[in-house]
């Protein structure tokens, strides 16, 4: 009961972040009054590329929270690289964020987002 609880109080679709990256990048864009995107969706053009952590579908922006579990291998960063490529092909524009970029810097990332935002809008 008090798992449905749960669920029922954060609404139907919810879809929950996969990392503690995820929540500062959610806490930031909160903090400066940006709109939260859509988590965890599946893009790509004719055929899927892959799931990506963030995207502003209407703008076709996404984007990428980067960790160090998941993307400082040499076949991760080539991995990355790849779908980036598919996906600005499909027409998405693709940003890639770090724990450092969002505590050090969170006024500089804000601002490239909300021009990104404005221009696709």
């Amino acid at each position: 009961m008090l798992f449905r609880e749960l669920l029922d109080a954060r609404g139907e679709g919810f879809v929950a972040t996969e990392s503690e990256l995820e929540d500062l990048l959610i806490a930031v864009l909160m903090r400066f009054g940006l709109p939260i995107p859509s988590k965890q969706v599946v893009l790509g053009g004719d055929l899927p590329v892959g799931r990506v952590d963030f995207v502003y579908r209407p703008e076709c922006v996404v984007i990428e929270a980067d960790g160090r579990k998941h993307h400082t291998a040499l076949l991760d960063a080539d991995r990355d690289r790849w779908r980036d490529i598919e996906l600005a092909a499909a027409g998405f524009v693709v940003i890639r964020v770090t724990w450092r970029q969002l505590v050090d810097e969170p006024v500089r990332f804000v601002r490239a987002l909300e021009k990104l935002l404005a221009r696709s809008a």
